[in-house]
């Protein structure tokens, strides 16, 4: 197995906080060409979402989209991030908890995840690897109330599957 599918390995190495992640956020910053931002077109995509959506984000490492679209975010969004790393978590809640938002934190692995008959809305799974994406192990026609949507956002793109 290598140590980058290694579960135990991600939640106490690589991912045990967000320097890594931060890194590599930080490459991505100062060489990108475009000046709109990889985030704010993720979140372009989410405000297709009704104004009283509930959203499960996966992998949510230090919520990036949510604090640099903190402004965007409707009033009546319930928003669950969710990450396998608890230190993820806790850089996720140490940069949002000055937004003044009540996001709810939760980790989870999102191979299995615990509570998905609670979301209604959106599930957005991002930078997850294809293997992971892959063993997601749920049903979107039937956990997804109707019209809900799961986005997935990779370097690569951004994908939308609609229910």
């Amino acid at each position: 197995m290598s140590k980058f599918t290694d579960q135990q390995y991600l939640k106490t190495d690589q991912y045990r906080d967000s320097t890594n992640l931060d890194a590599r956020a930080e490459i991505h910053r100062r060489f990108s060409t475009n000046p709109y931002g990889w985030l704010n077109w993720v979140f372009d995509t989410l405000m297709k979402l009704p104004a009283d959506a509930k959203i499960l984000e996966l992998g949510c490492g230090p919520a990036y989209l949510w604090k640099e679209c903190d402004e965007r975010i409707p009033a009546g969004w319930n928003i669950t991030l969710s990450d396998l790393s608890p230190g993820m978590l806790d850089a996720a809640w140490r940069n949002l908890v000055v937004i003044g938002r009540a996001f709810k934190f939760k980790e989870i692995d999102a191979q299995t995840i615990p509570f998905i008959a609670y979301i209604r809305s959106s599930i957005h799974a991002t930078e997850l690897s294809e293997e992971k994406l892959a063993n997601i192990q749920f049903d979107l026609e039937k956990e997804l109330k109707e019209k809900g949507k799961i986005f997935i956002s990779k370097d690569s793109g951004l994908f939308e599957a609609v229910k």
